[in-house]
């Protein structure tokens, strides 16, 4: 006989607001919508920056010349 495997679902998972992660998602919206945004953490910054070089280098692949801003 198989046990049932455990899910791994966010869905049913609680968070520290309300519980809910709809409502979570909800309060995320609003605080971006007013701007109050927290600090990036390290791995969010290296990971963007990865995103860049990532973009640049498929670019530069394909032969397009992105004028820098």
């Amino acid at each position: 006989m198989s046990r049932s495997k455990k899910s791994r679902s966010l869905k049913g998972k609680a968070n520290i607001r309300t519980g809910k992660k709809e409502d979570f998602k909800k309060w995320r919206e609003e605080q971006s919508a007013l701007g109050i945004v927290g600090p990036k953490s390290a791995a969010h910054k290296k990971k963007d920056k990865k995103r860049k070089e990532q973009a640049a280098k498929k670019l530069a692949r394909m032969g397009v010349k992105k004028a820098d801003s």
